[in-house]
């Protein structure tokens, strides 16, 4: 069995998305006085390798503990799109069959490597609203990309988390180390805190072959 870890660490100075705030690491007891360690993380929803679920842009929408855990453990397809700015239906047609035998779709654009660069928030690959409409019409769990957002950074609407997210395909955000998979097809587990109300949530996402 191999392993890959599809996440980026969590760390004080990590990038985030623009206009959030650091996450933070608080000492709440330590050795010296205490005789053990303890933390406290404060760090937003969206921080990081995270997953959304209908709650982030639907007022009724369901939080992601009123899923089964099932609903984030599927086999996935990674799709390789290099620097593709916009991503159309027409790239992802060839793998429409493909699409309908799996739970999970990620997407390689490599935009990855821009991780703690200023560029990685710049002008980075995104679904178009008619790729997402298409992709709605397939019965899958989930969706990832390697960039912060499956929108376009400047439409605040989110059209395309709202089609996707109507649907119950939860989205997966800043994965990372899609070229240290050796096979397209895999297990994939992205599993949330199980936190009650929560609109999205930071996952370990691991991909399993």
């Amino acid at each position: 069995m191999e392993v890959v870890d599809l996440s980026h660490p969590i760390r004080e100075d990590m990038p985030v998305f623009p206009g959030e705030e650091q996450p933070k690491i608080e000492i709440v007891a330590d050795m010296e006085h205490c005789g053990y360690h303890e933390k406290r993380f404060l760090l937003n929803s969206h921080t990081g390798t995270h997953l959304d679920v209908p709650k982030h842009v639907f007022q009724d929408g369901y939080s992601l503990e009123k899923y089964p855990v099932k609903k984030y453990i599927g086999q996935a397809i990674m799709i390789t799109l290099i620097d593709s700015g916009r991503i159309e239906i027409e790239e992802l047609a060839p793998y429409e069959n493909a699409l309908r035998d799996c739970d999970f779709m990620l997407v390689n654009t490599g935009w990855s490597r821009h991780w703690g660069s200023a560029q990685y928030y710049g002008d980075p690959p995104y679904f178009s609203r008619e790729a997402a409409d298409w992709l709605s019409s397939f019965e899958l769990k989930g969706i990832g990309i390697d960039s912060p957002s499956v929108d376009q950074m400047s439409d605040q609407g989110l059209p395309v988390h709202r089609a996707l997210l109507e649907k119950e395909i939860v989205i997966i955000e800043n994965m990372t180390n899609f070229d240290q998979l050796k096979k397209p097809v895999f297990t994939l587990y992205c599993l949330p805190l199980n936190i009650e109300g929560a609109d999205a949530c930071p996952v370990r996402a691991v991909a399993v072959y």
